[in-house]
């Protein structure tokens, strides 16, 4: 099912947090993220309507664990 303006709109924060962060974000680390998940029933479904990688894909992990490595050396 093609995604509406609507649905555009509901996963822009989603879009945005995963290009701030450079990986796909978990939930927790998304404002509205209730909003989101109301929508698309369930994060994976949301990731995937938003055309990022799951977010147990394995070079997602990889990079979030680098980010967060790189924020504690701060």
């Amino acid at each position: 099912m093609p995604l509406t303006d609507t649905d555009r709109e509901i996963l822009k924060p989603l879009i945005e947090k995963a290009a701030e962060l450079g990986y796909t974000p978990a939930k927790a680390e998304v404002e509205n993220s209730a909003k989101i998940k109301g929508r698309f029933r369930c994060w994976k479904d949301a990731v995937k309507a938003a055309g990022l990688p799951a977010v147990n894909d394995p070079e997602q992990v990889k990079k979030r664990m680098v980010v967060k490595a790189e924020r504690d050396r701060s």
